[in-house]
């Protein structure tokens, strides 16, 4: 999958607020490879950062 980095972020943002971001997290575990095109043009926010850890993390976890 390939994602702006801003873009993502700011759906999933937009998700957890709405209370879906479970559902919108599933769907990037379920890609194999994950390409965030500009991560870190703009510094995150401290909202974004939490997300983007989650994320890195249910990767992990899915290796092992």
């Amino acid at each position: 999958m390939y994602a702006s980095a801003s873009k993502l972020m700011g759906s999933l943002k937009v998700a957890k607020v709405k209370g879906t971001i479970d559902a919108e997290m599933k769907k990037t575990e379920r890609c194999p490879l994950l390409i965030l095109d500009d991560l870190f043009l703009v510094p995150l926010d401290a909202k974004e950062r939490p997300i983007l850890l989650d994320i890195q993390l249910e990767s992990v976890l899915t290796q092992i």
